[in-house]
């Protein structure tokens, strides 16, 4: 019997965090997950806010454990409080790494960081370099944005190299500085 009990414990425990690593079914990335849609509970910067995950159309069925730091990936389309956001059909969502912050009673807090990658593998090299170029274009966006968001003088040609260099390094930190100067605090960088 205490074998029984343990083994149906164990399948509610795995059946539980099925949900949060569904992966998506045909996809060439692996690391995607199920989720397409979220709740915005609040916007933070241009773009990024608290959300939480949910499955039905209207997100009645917002998981409130669930709660993620989303990065959305129309980077003209500010968040907003409520929003319903829906990931891209070409593009999955993906946990990648965690975000800090501190609640209004001060306590500290830790969420997933979901970003929106392809769901495939590019299928040409005209494909690929449009990829390449919507990235270099996305990247300089939101670092004007930051640039808004902290209250500085927007640097248009800084956050140019910042985005090329970014994407032809993979975001190392040393040749980023290297080819376009100090690196703003808000900016990500490996």
């Amino acid at each position: 019997m205490k074998k029984i009990c343990l083994f149906l414990l164990f399948l509610l425990i795995t059946s539980c965090s099925t949900i949060d690593t569904l992966e998506e079914i045909g996809v060439d990335n692996k690391r995607c997950i199920g989720i397409r849609r979220f709740k915005v509970l609040q916007a933070v910067y241009h773009n990024t806010g608290l959300a939480f995950e949910c499955f039905t159309p209207d997100c009645s069925d917002a998981y409130r454990n669930n709660l993620d730091f989303i990065l959305g990936d129309k980077v003209s389309e500010d968040l907003y409080d409520g929003m319903i956001y829906e990931v891209p059909t070409d593009k999955c969502a993906v946990r990648d790494g965690v975000f800090k912050y501190e609640t209004k009673d001060g306590l500290q807090k830790t969420v997933s960081k979901i970003v929106f990658e392809y769901k495939n593998d590019y299928q040409s090299e005209e494909e690929h370099q449009k990829r390449i170029y919507k990235a270099k274009e996305d990247i300089a966006s939101i670092c004007i944005n930051r640039y808004e968001d902290e209250n500085l003088p927007k640097d248009e040609k800084y956050c140019t190299c910042y985005a090329n260099s970014y994407v032809n390094n993979s975001g190392d930190a040393q040749s980023i500085k290297k080819e376009c100067g100090k690196l703003p605090d808000f900016l990500p960088h490996n």
